[in-house]
């Protein structure tokens, strides 16, 4: 078993890596993969591409995204 982690960050953290568009129930969620040693890391800007205010972040579609990347299918 593969080991994956999902980060959720806010402002300030930028991740290098490849860009991924996951859809939800609740929405499209534009996380980061990269990989840090060895483990497969997901990261979730907690505000999105366009920083959005704190109450209109949908984070319905961020815990989703993160769940349907850890366990596929």
């Amino acid at each position: 078993m593969e080991r994956k982690i999902a980060v959720m960050g806010g402002t300030g953290i930028e991740i290098e890596g490849e860009a991924l568009s996951i859809d939800t129930h609740y929405g499209m969620v534009t996380p980061r993969l990269t990989r840090l040693g060895g483990v497969d890391v997901l990261f979730i800007p907690r505000h999105g591409e366009g920083h959005l205010p704190p109450h209109r972040v949908n984070y319905r579609a961020l815990l989703m995204a993160a769940k349907m990347w850890a366990h596929p299918g």
